[in-house]
């Protein structure tokens, strides 16, 4: 994958009208432990 600087990306923006754009974002906001905590106190059916 390409990663250019801002100052290259601007100049892409000058020689064609559709530059694609990327941006990484970690999907991961929360760990495995909290989702635990917030099953067990919107379930009791949750195991203990």
């Amino acid at each position: 994958m390409i990663k250019p600087s801002l100052k290259e990306a601007k100049r892409f923006f000058k020689n064609y009208t559709v530059v694609p754009l990327c941006v990484e974002i970690f999907s991961d906001i929360r760990t495995p432990v909290e989702i635990l905590k917030i099953f067990m106190s919107e379930n009791k059916n949750v195991i203990r």
